[in-house]
């Protein structure tokens, strides 16, 4: 899954940034990055994964016997990464 943090229309001059990965770190480092003050235009800032969500492996066993629901285990990324730019 592709999911961008900003608007598809930005101008080219505005600085591009990819994070491939949306594990732990990765996740991590895109939401810091949309958080961070930037002196100028704030960066495109990306997250590229194969999934469309992030999956906490700890919980599939709480998942797999219902005592936790689907997002609490694998919320999509475009639901943790939204209003973050």
């Amino acid at each position: 899954a592709l999911v961008a943090m900003s608007d598809a229309r930005s101008p080219s001059s505005r600085p591009r940034i990819c994070v491939v990965g949306g594990g732990f770190a990765g996740l991590n480092t895109a939401l810091k990055l949309a958080a961070m003050p930037w002196d100028g235009p704030a960066p495109a800032v990306t997250l590229m994964d194969r999934s469309d969500r992030f999956v906490f492996l700890p919980l599939l066993y709480e998942l797999a016997t219902g005592q936790v629901t689907e997002w609490e285990v694998a919320p999509r990324f475009e639901e943790i990464l939204r209003g973050t730019g």
